[in-house]
Order: C-alpha cells, then sequence, then structure tokens
C-alpha cells in the first residue's frame, strides 16, 4: 500500500510554477528520485519506480539532467547489464 506524503507549497511558488496538480506531482516525483538517487538514498531501480518512470526513460531523464546512471550500487549495474543485452538481443530478432 503506497504512503501518502503531503507537502505545502506557497500559493505563491504554485503559481510560479504555471502547472495543474497532476504536472506538479509528477514533477516533484520526478526531482526527488533524481535527488535519492543521486545522493545514493535510492538505487537505480527504486528512484526510477518513485519518479513512475520504466528504467529505460528514467535513465534517459538522467541522461538529460547530466546525471550519470553509474552513480549506481553495483547490483543495479548488473541489472541494467542484463537489461541493455536483453533488449539488444530482442533488436536482433
Amino acid at each position: 500500500m503506497p504512503k501518502i506524503l503531503k507537502i505545502s507549497i506557497p500559493e505563491t511558488v504554485y503559481v510560479s510554477l504555471k502547472m495543474g496538480a497532476e504536472e506538479t506531482d509528477k514533477l516533484v516525483r520526478k526531482m526527488l528520485a533524481l535527488g535519492a538517487f543521486k545522493t545514493r538514498n535510492l538505487s537505480f531501480g527504486k528512484a526510477a519506480e518513485l519518479a513512475q518512470m520504466d528504467k529505460w526513460n528514467f535513465m534517459e531523464y538522467l541522461s538529460q539532467e547530466k546525471i550519470s546512471v553509474f552513480n549506481m550500487y553495483p547490483e543495479d549495474f548488473k541489472n541494467q547489464l542484463k537489461l541493455a543485452h536483453d533488449i539488444a538481443k530482442d533488436l536482433k530478432e
């Protein structure tokens, strides 16, 4: 069961974002996931889950934000190598 986290944002900040509630939620999730991954508070997989993105898209997001995916734990690195291998194998078929 997911936990609900509530944050208070000053009205002036919310208006400045010029986004609806859903867009703001997505932005906050992605930024929190990025920060937690960068500081190694979350593994790559858990950060992608928090961002509600598949691993491939999260990897692209990290690249756009100039964050190396190699900031990951050894087990995550092995999983990513397997994922890349599986994708390459699927592309050959």
